[in-house]
């Protein structure tokens, strides 16, 4: 995953030399990527927003020498005692299979559906599960509703108010 966590993870393994790969399956940044403020990670005192977060820590790990397959998803992964790479893991469009002393898997939060009847068919088309600048341009002065609560619905709320003409919560 490339959210904070795998992110952190790629700039230390590959500032120590070790060979990095980082298998992200939508985009990197994870649900912080769409955070209009962090305000509580290390060395921003005063916040950054979360799109400028993971961007700065892709560039840290990529010039490390780490690399980035995303979007790709891993579709197995298997443990081989006997070898010094023990890990193999297959990821989706590639034909090769990569092998491993060590993984590390930070697959983050998973956005929950809404439970509505034929949902499916407005999801990408009305309907989000996130609030970055691509949804806050598609809503632009128009009335939104936030479906949610705590951090993340509140900050979506605040991020797009900015453009909609109206923010229901």
């Amino acid at each position: 995953g490339a959210g904070p966590a795998g992110l952190a993870a790629a700039v230390y393994a590959a500032s120590e030399g070790l060979k990095t790969v980082v298998v992200e399956s939508y985009a990197p940044g994870g649900q912080a990527g769409s955070s209009s403020l962090i305000e509580n990670f290390f060395g921003f005192p005063t916040g950054i927003s979360g799109g400028d977060l993971t961007w700065l820590a892709q560039l840290q790990a990529f010039r490390f020498g780490a690399k980035f397959s995303t979007p790709a998803q891993v579709l197995s992964l298997h443990y081989n005692p006997d070898d010094e790479y023990r890990a193999c893991i297959e990821i989706e469009a590639c034909p090769a299979i990569l092998r491993a002393k060590a993984v590390l898997i930070a697959t983050g939060a998973d956005y929950r559906r809404l439970e509505a009847e034929n949902r499916e068919r407005f999801e990408g088309v009305g309907l989000y599960y996130a609030a970055t600048a691509l949804e806050g341009q598609i809503c632009r002065n128009e009335t939104v509703v936030v479906a949610g609560s705590g951090n993340s619905a509140g900050q979506a709320a605040m991020f797009l108010s900015d453009g909609a003409a109206k923010v229901l919560l």
